[in-house]
């Protein structure tokens, strides 16, 4: 099958989006099908995005590169023109698949089938408008949904969703047993490492790790994400010498930062803010570091909120703790700290849960399968 799959997302970027749009690409790509992706130029040419994020030559696929305005009204036009630009220029595909509500609204007025990805409910009137377009259109495939409860609540809201709705976690590629990436790692060699990858928002839980850190001194904690602007927010506010900010890195590179932790951590909030802005996603963000820990066999300690229910089971793929308990947390940690067999078992049980639930390839074939 033809898919072409429009996205908002600059390529490349530190952002999560991206990182999803591109893995999603690549195992539709590995499923035999012929996959173009259209999305925002970040100044980078496709063989160098491809590197950056680790993409094999084999799961590679087509990339048109556009400009996109970066104000809204202009961006409106410009996602617009992309858009007929890329249908008028190229055979159209069999599918559109989008996560962008712009792109796919626009590509449900072309006549091709569309598959809707969800990450959160609209919150702004505007873009309640532009989504009533696309999930009243009759090219409307199917809607995918980042966790049950962002379905329960589509399905609320659309009853009529209830039969092409479908529900599709987060996902991650199995994590090879070794990396080449060499680091020059600032942790010491006798202390635990512990480490948290992602976004700095508020709500992501980084203020937890920076607590952790005050309590525990003979641990050291590492924090690897977050744009500049954000890392220079917590380097004026935190001050505890076993807590190392590394920034963001190359998707490619953070297997190697996971191969260095004994624990990883996501404590995500019951509200988590999008770029330190006022929407909360937290009622049904699915966090794709979830997936990448239990990828690396690394056992966890992660939030007891709903969305990580759905796909973690308490002493058996991960230790969940109530999110905003820091004894509880303090706790967690020095159990597994304390009891490697136990730590040993975790990662394992979550290794082997994710290559059976929730690999990229097995999510490329949930959306598609046996769609309308």
């Amino acid at each position: 099958m033809k898919i072409a799959y429009l996205s908002g997302s600059t390529l490349p970027s530190a952002r999560a989006n991206a990182i999803h749009v591109v893995r999603m690409c690549a195992a539709l790509t590995r499923a035999g099908h012929s996959v173009t992706l259209v999305a925002r130029d970040g100044g980078s040419v496709p063989a160098e995005i491809f590197s950056y994020y680790g993409i094999a030559d084999h799961s590679r696929f087509n990339l048109r590169l556009r400009s996109f305005a970066r104000w809204p009204i202009l961006r409106g036009l410009s996602l617009s023109w992309s858009l007929a630009s890329y249908v008028g220029n190229h055979r159209r595909p069999d599918l559109f698949y989008s996560r962008y509500p712009l792109l796919a609204a626009l590509a449900s007025l072309t006549g091709v089938g569309l598959v809707y990805e969800v990450h959160a409910m609209p919150k702004r009137r505007l873009d309640r408008l532009i989504e009533a377009v696309i999930l009243s259109s009759e090219n409307l495939r199917r809607v995918v949904a980042i966790s049950q409860t962002l379905k329960d609540d589509y399905v609320a809201a659309w009853p009529k969703l209830e039969g092409i709705i479908v529900v599709a976690h987060d996902a991650a590629d199995p994590s090879p047993t070794t990396t080449t990436r060499q680091l020059t790692w600032p942790g010491r060699p006798s202390a635990p490492q512990v480490g948290y990858v992602g976004s700095l928002y508020p709500g992501k839980g980084v203020e937890i790790v920076v607590q952790l850190a005050k309590r525990l001194p003979d641990i050291d904690f590492h924090i690897v994400g977050g744009k500049p602007e954000d890392l220079a927010r917590w380097q004026d506010d935190v001050d505890v010498t076993n807590l190392y900010l590394h920034g963001h890195v190359p998707h490619r590179d953070v297997q190697a930062y996971y191969s260095r932790f004994h624990v990883a951590l996501a404590p995500v909030q019951r509200r988590v803010a999008v770029d330190f802005g006022s929407s909360d996603v937290g009622r049904w963000t699915s966090p794709l570091k979830v997936f990448e820990y239990m990828a690396a066999g690394l056992p966890t300690i992660a939030s007891d909120v709903p969305t990580l229910r759905e796909i973690l089971k308490n002493g058996e793929t991960a230790v969940l703790v109530p999110p905003d308990d820091l004894s509880a947390w303090v706790t967690a940690l020095r159990n597994l700290v304390e009891n490697g067999e136990d730590a040993r078992r975790l990662g394992d049980s979550a290794r082997r849960d994710l290559e059976q639930h929730h690999t990229w390839d097995a999510r490329a074939a949930k959306v598609l399968r046996d769609l309308p």
